[in-house]
């Protein structure tokens, strides 16, 4: 995959009594129906919108109360000139002020960024009377290009050509020479939990397994033949954890607490039965196939990894009542949320 990396600009329009200076039907934003709203509260969190296109991170007592948060994407929306725009949202509740600054990323796809943009080129913008402001702690992140905002508003991703030098065209490499010339492209995705329930009820012992599993997933890359994964627990390192035991059992002198299995920055890769092993995933640990086995009927269609899992087997006559067993539940969903939280994965797809 070839080192150049969209240049995105964050855009946030304000005004005295709202975001945009309605001079003209241009500086407008129009918005789409495609939009999602997320709650975040005092104690703070990092909010992934839209199937993970934009995520808002919030600190600690950024907001003094639970709000609603809205991304909208955007169809109609003020131009600039020299500035190509990518992808532009909408954040809502409009002009809302925060305590604490909070962080915006929007996620790219360098496939569609001009061959010249560089690193250097990367910049975030604000909208503010009238025109374009630099945000002078504007860097790319992974796959996402962040920044700290203090408002809401108009939000955009894009490039400025006034910033484009001309190509290098000394030598004619490209980046997927590594790769056994290979297309290459890279994003990044949170660790999520999910719940499961299932059982056996006619036989003589019935009983329900209730659990929740740790899982990566994302929409298919076209023409993949392996993903290779990069776990990051980031500043929340894993405790050991207890393999082949239900919930109940995890004090037992036979459940022996061992090593989290993903590790950072240790290589793990999904494929195609058939392209097993890779021989350029070199150093990487084989870890599963590409369509993942989870419960939840949601995921099915995805490509992803199921990475961890916890549960407790219930029988259908047993001595644990409905109410213990709802703390059993949470119990185990507490600790999968605490000891995954902030967990993300780089993803490095090859076609």
């Amino acid at each position: 995959m070839r080192e150049k990396i969209v240049a995105l600009f964050l855009v946030l329009g304000i005004v005295m009594s709202g975001c945009v200076k309605e001079k003209s039907s241009i500086q407008t934003f129009v918005k789409t129906d495609y939009a999602e709203e997320k709650t975040v509260g005092p104690a703070g969190g990092n909010l992934f919108f839209l199937e993970y296109h934009v995520y808002a991170d919030f600190l600690e007592n950024a907001v003094s109360k639970n709000t609603n948060i809205t991304v909208t994407k955007v169809a109609s929306y003020p131009e600039r000139e020299g500035v190509e725009f990518m992808d532009v949202y909408y954040f809502e509740p409009e002009g809302m002020s925060f305590e604490k600054p909070v962080k915006i990323g929007i996620n790219y796809n360098s496939l569609e960024v001009p061959e010249n943009i560089s690193d250097e080129d990367l910049k975030l913008f604000m909208y503010y009377d009238g025109e374009w402001r630099e945000i002078e702690d504007s860097q790319p992140v992974g796959s996402y290009i962040a920044g700290h905002v203090n408002h809401f508003c108009g939000i955009a991703s894009g490039y400025a050509m006034e910033y484009v030098s001309n190509p290098d065209t000394s030598d004619d490499r490209n980046s997927s020479q590594d790769d056994n010339n290979s297309a290459v492209w890279t994003f990044e995705v949170p660790v999520r939990i999910y719940e499961y329930e299932y059982g056996l009820h006619n036989i003589s012992h019935p009983f329900t397994i209730h659990g929740f599993c740790a899982y990566i997933a994302w929409d298919p890359q076209p023409y993949v033949r392996f993903y290779q994964i990069y776990f990051h627990y980031n500043g929340n390192e894993p405790e050991g954890w207890i393999y082949g035991c239900d919930w109940l059992e995890r004090d037992k002198n036979y459940c022996q607490p061992q090593e989290f299995f993903f590790r950072e920055d240790t290589p793990y890769y999904i494929a195609n039965e058939e392209d097993y092993p890779v021989a350029d995933a070199r150093g990487s640990i084989y870890v599963g196939e590409l369509e993942p086995h989870l419960y939840d009927e949601s995921l099915q269609g995805l490509h992803g990894l199921p990475i961890a899992y916890v549960s407790q087997e219930f029988k259908d006559n047993g001595d644990i009542d409905e109410i213990a067993q709802a703390g059993i539940i949470k119990e185990m969903h507490d600790y999968m949320e605490e000891y995954f939280d902030g967990w993300t994965a780089t993803v490095r797809a090859v076609a």
